[in-house]
């Protein structure tokens, strides 16, 4: 269950704002290359990826980032 309590789900502009910074367009041409993480549809227009995703991510590398994240994002949600 503690697997379950650590994991939320981010949009977008959250992820581009405090974890990595490309651009919007940068984002979803690496998703559909299958680069970055597939998103979960919560709705007909709400996407939404998991915390667990963008983390796994960070730790292996960025395609077409320049660094690793961000290390300005809220300690509590930083990688360890």
């Amino acid at each position: 269950m503690a697997k379950f309590e650590k994991e939320r789900l981010l949009r977008l502009k959250e992820i581009l704002r405090d974890w990595i910074p490309v651009s919007k367009s940068h984002w979803w041409e690496q998703v559909r290359l299958g680069n970055y993480p597939q998103p979960v549809k919560l709705g007909r227009m709400v996407t939404a990826w998991r915390l667990s995703d963008i983390r796994n991510l960070m730790n292996n590398g960025i395609e077409g980032c320049g660094q690793q994240g961000r290390n300005d994002a809220p300690k509590e949600m930083r990688p360890r």
